[in-house]
């Protein structure tokens, strides 16, 4: 309570300053309330004046009150917008018109007037308005952005020859109070709430942090802007963002200098559509962490990664909703189970409705295959009691929303037999059924099974979009991901994995043959990466 106290108290005397600045204009009204007090005749004035003041002062300077304000009302950051209930300027014309009335003749009150006026424009202090550089000749009537009256008036335009009646549009802070301003017909998922970090809704959380990133996720975007019907979108113009803006379904309708304009097409997206995204890892290193949802709120997060990006996977979760339908464990390796260890130890308000893991052979005959594996962490899972956790096998389905999971492979005695390297081979890998796209999981699988799997499936392997097995290193081999043949190959590595000089891992080997069959390659450098899967 005293530490509240005495933050509330600093914040106070902040604010203080940030209005009244370091020039006389705190002086001057300090004056003019000694004058109200001592030398004002009119009773009631006197009273009105002085009474008004008494009452601000209190409320204000209250740590009750003034803490009351600071966080359900105004906000701590712009508390100092209180003074604008004070009739500061009222009071100090007041006091020197009453003064200037006392002096005997035109030009004695002339040049006193003057010296007033001057004496307050050059003594105003840091935040003297008067001061070069504050004011510009507006670029237009309104006075604001050009770039915003033209973003205006071509979305207005477009919109109007395409029969768009509600004008969404999704654009960087930055513009948002200025279009906000020029146009309030043209509706945004957030205004200054954002900028002054107050919480806003789910969807405007997301679209918020995507925009404002310092690379967009176009195919994310086109996701949330399609579930929030903002068929427009404004961001900087730049050749490399164009190409992934329109790669996601975005037509530009103008060039307006700063910015490019662009318009969601008709058929971007589908209800039944899946947003599938890969997550890097802060420090450099392999992993795997997606998520996937739908337009209807479900979410699966698949591993998760090390245990010291936790909080990174949390915040993740927390901006998507907090709520996980399915969490997919692939296999029991720090570097896809760790995060989630880390945090079911401490849900908060975090809610999972059911956990999938393989049922992995036991830690003992995991080092018994292999002495060099890990199984510290796998030893915590198994520790762990998972009320939600269920086992899955080797032709399961999970069915969640509109959409189902298969499981094509997972630990099982015939792992056993093909391979040493069991938490690795014995991994989950499964398939993700969109209406007309698939996109195959092979989480760590390696080459021991391959030819196991791809007798096993065959013609059933084809994926639009694969992510590659062991994060591209090692894995499955080339026939195996020949038959899958994918449009998009995901790798879970960082640059220092994917571009190896040296010849120690097989990751820039695979991603030449990925590559050369066509598929677009997207690895850690670009991360977070999304796709739409149909």
């Amino acid at each position: 309570m005293k530490e509240l106290f005495v933050t509330v108290m600093k914040n106070v005397w902040q604010m203080k300053d940030e209005f009244f600045g370091t020039g006389i204009y705190l002086i001057l009204f300090l004056v003019s309330v000694f004058f109200f007090a001592s030398m004002e005749r009119d009773k009631k004035k006197q009273h009105w004046f002085l009474g008004y003041t008494g009452l601000f002062a209190v409320i204000y300077a209250c740590p009750v009150t003034a803490g009351i304000i600071m966080k359900y009302c105004i906000g701590k950051e712009v508390y100092w917008r209180m003074f604008w209930l004070l009739p500061i300027t009222v009071m100090i014309a007041y006091m020197f018109t009453c003064g200037i009335a006392q002096i005997k003749g035109h030009t004695k009150k002339l040049l006193v007037l003057l010296l007033v006026v001057t004496s307050i424009a050059v003594t105003a202090g840091s935040h003297c308005v008067y001061r070069n550089g504050v004011f510009e000749k507006g670029p237009n009537p309104y006075k604001l952005n050009q770039d915003i009256l033209v973003v205006c008036d071509a979305i207005e335009a477009d919109a109007a020859s395409n029969g768009i009646e509600e004008k969404g549009v999704i654009v960087p802070a930055a513009l948002s109070a200025g279009i906000r301003q020029y146009d309030a017909a043209i509706r945004m998922p957030y205004g200054r709430n954002a900028l002054r970090g107050e919480k806003l809704s789910k969807l405007a959380s997301k679209i918020y942090w995507n925009i404002n990133a310092d690379r967009i996720d176009a195919q994310a975007l086109a996701f949330y802007a399609y579930e929030g019907s903002y068929p427009y979108l404004v961001y900087r113009a730049d050749a490399d963002s164009k190409a992934q803006i329109e790669a996601a379904g975005y037509t530009m309708i103008a060039d307006v200098g700063n910015y490019y304009v662009y318009r969601l097409t008709d058929d971007a997206m589908q209800d039944s559509d899946w947003l599938i995204t890969q997550y890097g890892h802060a420090d450099g290193n392999q992993q795997m962490f997606y998520t996937m949802q739908d337009h209807k709120g479900h979410l699966v997060v698949i591993d998760g990664g090390w245990i010291d990006g936790a909080a990174e996977v949390r915040t993740v979760i927390e901006t998507l909703g907090n709520h996980v339908d399915d969490w997919l464990l692939t296999h029991p390796h720090d570097d896809h189970i760790g995060a989630f260890c880390e945090i079911y130890d401490d849900l908060g308000s975090m809610k999972i409705d059911h956990v999938y893991a393989v049922d992995m052979a036991s830690p003992e005959l995991c080092l018994k295959n292999a002495s060099w594996d890990g199984v510290d962490m796998y030893r915590r899972f198994l520790s762990m009691d998972i009320s939600q956790l269920e086992y899955v096998h080797s032709g399961d389905e999970i069915s969640v929303g509109d959409t189902t999971i298969d499981i094509l492979s997972a630990y099982e005695d015939k792992i056993d037999e093909l391979s040493n390297d069991l938490q690795n081979d014995g991994a989950m890998m499964f398939r993700m059924n969109g209406k007309s796209e698939t996109m195959l999981f092979c989480s760590d699988v390696g080459k021991h099974v391959s030819d196991y799997l791809l007798e096993k499936y065959k013609d059933t392997l084809k994926a639009d979009y694969l992510q590659m097995g062991h994060h591209g290193n090692g894995g499955l081999k080339a026939d195996f991901y020949e038959q899958v043949h994918p449009k998009v190959a995901s790798f879970d590595a960082p640059d220092w994995l994917m571009e190896d000089e040296q010849g120690i891992y097989t990751t820039p080997a695979n991603k030449k043959l990925m590559e050369d069959m066509g598929s677009e390659v997207r690895s850690f450098s670009t991360a977070p990466n999304s796709l739409i899967l149909r």
